[in-house]
């Protein structure tokens, strides 16, 4: 659902919880106790990583580039 939302227009709120989901995809092996679980250890490791990297990468260049005012 946010990632539909941020496809429909950019809001930056939506990459910061995007940002939080993907650091939630990399702690929740840890914190809900399926890190013996091989294949959705690496899982939730992959994509919050990738998750948690492009949202970074997205709040950062929507900060860093300059923006039409007109």
């Amino acid at each position: 659902m946010i990632a539909i939302a941020a496809l429909a227009a950019f809001a930056e709120w939506e990459e910061w919880v995007n940002l939080a989901l993907g650091l939630w995809l990399i702690a929740a092996p840890w914190m809900l106790g399926f890190t013996g679980n091989f294949a959705a250890f690496w899982t939730h490791l992959t994509l919050g990583l990738l998750t948690a990297a492009v949202s970074a990468w997205a709040v950062w260049d929507y900060r860093h580039e300059p923006h039409a005012t007109a």
